[in-house]
């Protein structure tokens, strides 16, 4: 087992996580290969939720098995990212729409995001929620990282 994030440490891993960064999102393919896809998410409550189409492979893969990665990382150069590791379960139904808002409130313009809003709303969509069971943060300031496992 790692060790446990300092409460300084948390403190600095919500900030990295709410701040609107584009996670790449790996599954498991039938194969057992990794399948990675670009994703808009939202961090809050310990857990990570992102919007996608039930059509998607990730989709797919997650209700086959719901091991899953999420890497979020600083642009351009990468130097501060956090990689959360877990089971992720998908939600489908309207119950979905309050949680698709506020992901596209921290990414769009209020008036850009009733313009998506309509958008998705005519999709197919649910959301993935990935409670991480692992997490590694690493910070550019002197490099150093942390790990935590539950």
């Amino acid at each position: 087992m790692g060790t446990k994030l300092t409460s300084e440490e948390t403190a600095q891993l919500q900030e990295f996580l709410q701040a609107p960064r584009i996670g790449v999102l790996a599954t498991v393919n039938p194969s057992g290969s990794p399948q990675i896809s670009p994703i808009w998410y939202r961090y809050s409550d310990g857990k990570i939720t992102m919007s996608t189409i039930e059509e998607t492979l990730k989709c797919r893969n997650i209700r086959r098995d719901p091991r899953s990665s999420l890497c979020v990382y600083s642009a351009p150069d990468g130097l501060e990212y956090v990689t959360l590791s877990g089971t992720a379960t998908v939600t489908d139904g309207d119950a979905i729409w309050k949680e698709t808002q506020a992901i596209v409130d921290l990414y769009e313009l209020p008036e850009e995001a009733q313009k998506r809003m309509a958008r998705l709303r005519s999709q197919n969509r649910v959301i993935i929620t990935l409670v991480p069971e692992k997490i590694d943060f690493s910070k550019s300031a002197g490099r150093s990282s942390s790990r935590i496992e539950n």
